[in-house]
C-alpha cells in the first residue's frame, strides 16, 4: 500500500514540475510574440514615414475639465493598421476599474468599458480626428489643428496641437 502511495505522489510531482515548466514555455512564447509584434508594427511604421514609431499612444489633457468631460475618449491608443494610407489607432482597456454600488457588502471591481473609439486620418478635412467609428467624421470630439502636416499622429507636427470639439 505504502509503495502504491509513493508512486502515485511521485508521479503528481513530475505533473507538477512539468506543469510548472510548460507555463513557463508558455509565457516565453507570448512575450516573444508580443516584443515581435511590437517590433513589426514599428517597422510598418517607420515605412510609413512616420517620425514617431510607436505603436502606443497615450491621449491626455492636463486640464481638469477637458479630462472630466472627455476623460472616456483619453487613454492608451495602439496600432491597428492602415486606413487612407495612414497608420490608424483603437482605444484599449483604460486599465481603471469601476467600483460596483456602495452598499454593506465589499465591492466588486470590473473593468471600465471601453467606448468605441478610433484615431485616424480624415483625408477630406487633412487632419488626425478621434471619432467612434473608423472612417467617419460623426462624432468626433477631438482633432488635430487643421491642416496637419503630421504623417503619423505622434509625430512633432502633431504633438500637442490638438482642439476639442467647439473648434473641430
Amino acid at each position: 500500500y505504502f509503495e502504491a502511495y509513493d508512486a502515485y505522489t511521485h508521479r503528481l510531482e513530475n505533473e507538477v514540475t512539468w506543469l510548472g515548466r510548460e507555463g513557463n514555455r508558455v509565457t516565453s512564447l507570448v512575450s516573444n510574440t508580443q516584443n515581435q509584434l511590437t517590433s513589426s508594427q514599428e517597422e510598418l511604421l517607420r515605412k510609413a514615414g512616420c517620425v514617431c514609431t510607436s505603436p502606443h499612444l497615450n491621449f491626455s489633457s492636463t486640464d481638469a475639465s477637458l479630462n472630466k468631460k472627455y476623460g472616456n475618449i483619453m487613454g492608451h491608443y495602439q496600432f491597428q493598421g492602415m486606413h487612407a494610407e495612414h497608420p490608424f489607432y483603437k482605444l484599449m482597456d483604460h486599465g481603471q476599474p469601476v467600483s460596483s454600488p456602495s452598499s454593506s457588502r465589499p465591492s466588486i471591481t470590473t473593468p471600465r468599458p471601453v467606448p468605441a473609439q478610433f484615431l485616424f486620418w480624415d483625408k477630406p478635412h487633412k487632419q488626425w480626428i478621434f471619432a467612434p467609428t473608423l472612417g467617419s467624421d460623426s462624432g468626433v470630439e477631438f482633432g488635430s489643428v487643421k491642416p496637419s502636416l503630421a504623417k503619423c499622429p505622434g509625430d512633432p507636427p502633431a504633438r500637442d496641437n490638438w482642439q476639442y470639439k467647439s473648434s473641430v
